[in-house]
Order: C-alpha cells, then sequence, then structure tokens
C-alpha cells in the first residue's frame, strides 16, 4: 500500500504456537540487537508452521540458493568416460541471490492468487458497487491503523551506533530508520487520504461485516493486526523479521493494484496524442511511459549517461503528449463505473504511482542487505519463506469474496 501500506504469515490449519529459535551466531554488524527468531512457544496464537526438525538445525547448504542444485552440479557427459578430452560444463558462477529474490520466486502459485483476487479485476473495470468497496476499504482502514504501532516497534528494534554519523546515507542502520519513519509519515496521510476519497465519493470506513449490523474486523484482518501486535509484545521476533514482513505486504500489494489498473488502461494510440507514443501501450502493472521514466531516472542515477538520456527523451516528447494532456481531462472520466470513479480515479493511481514503486524498491534493498550481513539465507531461510507465505494466504483472504452480481452491480 502507498502511505498505507499492506497485511501478512503461511497460515495453513489451525493457529498454533510460534516456534522460537534463538541465534546461534552473534552478528556485531546486525542492525537489531534483538535475538533473532520466531515468537516463543505459546506467546502468541499464530503459527509460522515452519517445517523444521529441530529447532537449532540451520541449513548451510546450497540447497536454498539453487532448489535446482543438478542445474549447476550437472552429471559428467556420457562421452567423458572414455573420451578424457571432452569437458564438463562450467558450473555457474557469481553471487547468490538475494533474500528478497528467493522469496519472489518460492510460491507462484500462491503469489497469484494474492495479487490476481476476481476482487482487483472487478476494481479496475469499475464493475465494483460502493457497498463492497466500502467493506473493503474499513478493513484496510484497520489494518493500516495497527501497522503504525508496527512500524514504531521496528523503529525500537534498530540500534543506533554510538559514533557519530555525519552521511547517514552510509549506514545501514540510518537508512532503516529513515526509511520506517517515512513509512510511518505515509501512513498518517494514507488515513487522510481514505477519508477524504470516502467523503467525495460516499463511501463508508465503518461498513457492517455482520448480519446484525455490527462492524468489526473480519478475519484476516484480525491475523494482521495479531501479526503487528506480536512485534510490539515480543522482543524476540527480529528486525529482519519485521522487515520481511514490511517488504512482503508491500511488494503484494504494488503488484495487486498494478494488476487491478491493467484491466482500465487502453492503448496511448486511443488518445490525440503525435508522434511514437501512438504505437505505446500501456502494458499490465506498468506505469504510464512519464511515470516510468521518473522511475527509470530514479533507478539510474549512478549512470550519468542513462540518466541524461531519459530526461532528454521527456523533455523532446513534452510539445506533443500526454501529460498536460491528461492533466486536463474531465475529473469525472470513470463517473460512471459503479463506485463513482473512486477506485480509477483515485485509489488505483495513488497504489500504482512511480513514488509508491520506489518505497518498495527501497524496502526490498534494505531486507537485502540486513539479510546479508546475518546470513539470513544460509541460517534461518526457512522462517523467512513461512512469513512470505504466510502474507500470500492473509492477503489472499483479505480481498472480499465477490460474486458475478457484482459485476452488474446487484
Amino acid at each position: 500500500m502507498w502511505n498505507n501500506s499492506p497485511h501478512y504469515y503461511p497460515h495453513q490449519g489451525p493457529p498454533g504456537p510460534y516456534i522460537h529459535r534463538q541465534s546461534t551466531m552473534s552478528d556485531q554488524m546486525s542492525v537489531s540487537s534483538g535475538t533473532t527468531g520466531v515468537m516463543s512457544q505459546g506467546s502468541h496464537p499464530q503459527s509460522y508452521n515452519v517445517q523444521q526438525a529441530t529447532p537449532h538445525a540451520y541449513n548451510t547448504t546450497t540447497t536454498y540458493f539453487y532448489p535446482s542444485s543438478h542445474v549447476h552440479n550437472p552429471p559428467s557427459h556420457p562421452l567423458a568416460q572414455n573420451h578424457p578430452y571432452v569437458s564438463s560444463p562450467p558450473i555457474a558462477t557469481g553471487p547468490p541471490p538475494s533474500l528478497t529474490s528467493i522469496l519472489l520466486t518460492s510460491a507462484p502459485q500462491q503469489f497469484a492468487q494474492a495479487t490476481e483476487h476476481p476482487f482487483l479485476r472487478l476494481a479496475g473495470q469499475g464493475s465494483l458497487p460502493k457497498h463492497t468497496l466500502s467493506r473493503w476499504l474499513s478493513q484496510d482502514r484497520l489494518y493500516a491503523q495497527s501497522y503504525i504501532g508496527f512500524i514504531g516497534s521496528l523503529i525500537a528494534r534498530v540500534d543506533l551506533p554510538y559514533v557519530n554519523v555525519t552521511e547517514k546515507s552510509t549506514s545501514l542502520r540510518w537508512r532503516i530508520v529513515n526509511c520506517l519513519t517515512g513509512a510511518l509519515q505515509n501512513i498518517h496521510t494514507e488515513l487522510k487520504f481514505f477519508a477524504d476519497t470516502a467523503a467525495k465519493y460516499g463511501l463508508e470506513l465503518d461498513a457492517p461485516t455482520r448480519a446484525d449490523g455490527m462492524f468489526t474486523a473480519e478475519q484476516a484482518t484480525k491475523q494482521y493486526i495479531d501479526l503487528f501486535r506480536a512485534f510490539w509484545t515480543d522482543p524476540s521476533m527480529s528486525l529482519l523479521e519485521g522487515m520481511v514482513v514490511l517488504w512482503a505486504t508491500e511488494t503484494v500489494y504494488l503488484s495487486a493494484w498494478n494488476y487491478a489498473r491493467s484491466f482500465g488502461e487502453k492503448p496511448l494510440a486511443a488518445l490525440d496524442v503525435g508522434g511514437d507514443a501512438k504505437e505505446t501501450t500501456k502494458s499490465e502493472g506498468v506505469m504510464s511511459e512519464l511515470e516510468g521514466s521518473e522511475v527509470n531516472t530514479l533507478h539510474n542515477d549512478s549512470d550519468g549517461a542513462a540518466a541524461t538520456d531519459k530526461s532528454t527523451a521527456l523533455d523532446d516528447a513534452e510539445p506533443t503528449t500526454t501529460s498536460t494532456d491528461r492533466m486536463e481531462s474531465p475529473p469525472t472520466t470513470h463517473a460512471s463505473d459503479l463506485d463513482g470513479g473512486a477506485l480509477r480515479d483515485a485509489f488505483i493511481p495513488n497504489w500504482t504511482s512511480a513514488a509508491f514503486e520506489a518505497f518498495v524498491a527501497e524496502i526490498a534493498e534494505l531486507t537485502d542487505l540486513l539479510a546479508e550481513r546475518e546470513d539470513a539465507v544460509n541460517r534461518k531461510l526457512d522462517v523467512y519463506l513461512a512469513v512470505w507465505k504466510h502474507i500470500l494466504d492473509v492477503e489472499r483472504r483479505f480481498w472480499p469474496d465477490v460474486g458475478a452480481g457484482a459485476e452488474t452491480g446487484s
């Protein structure tokens, strides 16, 4: 979520106690001074469901790095048995994959279920009635409120250095604090955005969730709230676990709303623009050409030529395109949507913006740097895989169930 972020751990079967594992290696470079591991036995109703034979049996092989290990250690070529001059294929070299890249590719089916829900498809088509959107938005507001304490608990876990750091951009600890401080500011902005948009489009922020007309947190929302509260109350939950939770929720949220956005996008040729822009189509989950330029410039600032080329291309395009024309479009572009345009005119643009994408990328970078310092992939990958799958499961159930009737507004 942007400014509002987002939601969390693989929940299979009935709730069970957390598995607690003390760290076996003291990492003096670690940003967190707390112990690593998950919650102590019986301290919280949820479970990571980590399949581990013994709590201290950390994996130290490359199995987690390369699931298809036979690709990197192929069997000898049949001819090599009789002809020694036939060499074996070279073994792949290079740095191991980062923690977040491993997680992203670890559960593709669950990721698709969490980010390509029918609710999102209808949202992108303008086919969600106001009562359905209000129900989801009310739950998301509860999530956002609990997010405040979660972020505060992560800030409290950062052990800032005693020495004076004049250039804080060079200190991982200070970078994490700055990122989390920004997240805390964003969530306040997000809650105001909820209130303003709800008032403008006639939505509710405490839409009834029970048959008796009462408003309360639904099951998936409660799981998010409980997870966030666990970081408030249990010091054994590490900073890295919290960063993985934060990255997972924001990554899923960004991907989900990009999926929704893809259903409402039209080829630029349909607009009155000139030049090569007519041949450009906004594909699924991709920023507009202007937003994409901002992102590419941001991520290529270390490459002066790349940044200059992007700026030049943008300047050249301004006389004939897009930006001004779009901004001058009538504000009621999607007024005929079942929600009056709340999603496609306000929420979706906010949650697929270049600023939000940069925010999610920053969280991923900091999470990977912290994981590298703590050797997390070798030591505790099973825990973080469980965290990721739990988030995907809860997020899938966080989207309201929508039937065929939702498409017609019934």
